[in-house]
């Protein structure tokens, strides 16, 4: 299942959450999902990513601003990848497997 969400800041509607929402989107996968942020101008130095297994959410600092996206689904935090290319930072986190296999005997 592949769906694309562009986030929303809830009850937050100032201008300056609107213009964030516009800035990033989510592209959610059946193996993990794709984080698009517009950062133009900025080089991967000014940038700094961040994920918290605690919180289940993924921020990302650019010129004093922060995206977060908080998940429904755990990450492997080993395997999340970061690329800033021409202002745009691809962020890509496959999903954590969490399932136990239990014997039975």
């Amino acid at each position: 299942m592949n769906y694309h969400h562009t986030p929303s800041f809830g009850n937050l509607l100032s201008p300056m959450y609107n213009m964030l929402a516009e800035n990033y989107t989510i592209r959610y996968k059946e193996d993990g999902l794709e984080m698009t942020v517009k950062l133009p101008g900025l080089e991967p130095e000014d940038v700094t990513a961040r994920y918290s297994e605690e919180d289940q959410a993924i921020y990302i600092v650019a010129e004093k601003k922060e995206y977060t996206h908080y998940l429904n689904k755990r990450i492997d935090n080993e395997k999340i990848k970061a690329d800033l290319k021409l202002g745009i930072l691809t962020l890509t986190a496959p999903y954590k497997d969490t399932s136990t296999n239990i014997q039975i005997e």
